[in-house]
């Protein structure tokens, strides 16, 4: 088996069974511990700002959260954090946290630019079990 081959079938496990194959393969916690990266974690995080890459100053802040997909089984969202205007981040992983938080590594993509700032977005598909409610009979 060939190097490519295994980390593919690797990471499509790991997804399919709803881990995050950074997180795995990293060897550290993605929250450092049991939290997790699902919405309602940034939901509480919402208009909370940020220290990037261990920077003395926060400077992206968390505006929005936007849903979708709608897949069912999928938990699908996007993180879409704004900074000052001509911030310029790689489109990669970074290291955020605020300032009462544990560190989270999240792969940043540059999302558009406004009179308000730079945007850059940090997309989420996360498999959740189907619930099946009881059948009326």
């Amino acid at each position: 088996m060939i190097r490519r081959t295994f980390l593919k079938t690797s990471t499509l496990t790991l997804v399919g069974a709803g881990v995050a194959p950074l997180a795995f393969f990293s060897g550290r916690p993605a929250w450092g511990g049991e939290r997790t990266y699902d919405k309602a974690r940034f939901e509480a995080l919402l208009n909370h700002w940020f220290y990037v890459d261990e920077d003395a100053h926060p400077t992206l802040e968390l505006v929005r959260i936007d849903d979708g997909p709608a897949s069912p089984g999928l938990e699908q969202f996007t993180a879409v954090f704004r900074g000052s205007l001509g911030s310029a981040l790689d489109d990669a992983e970074h290291r955020l946290m605020t300032a009462a938080d544990d560190p989270m590594d999240l792969h940043l993509s540059p999302a558009g630019e406004d009179a308000s700032g730079s945007y850059f977005a940090a997309r989420f598909c996360l498999h959740r079990p189907l619930v099946y409610g009881a059948c009326a009979g």
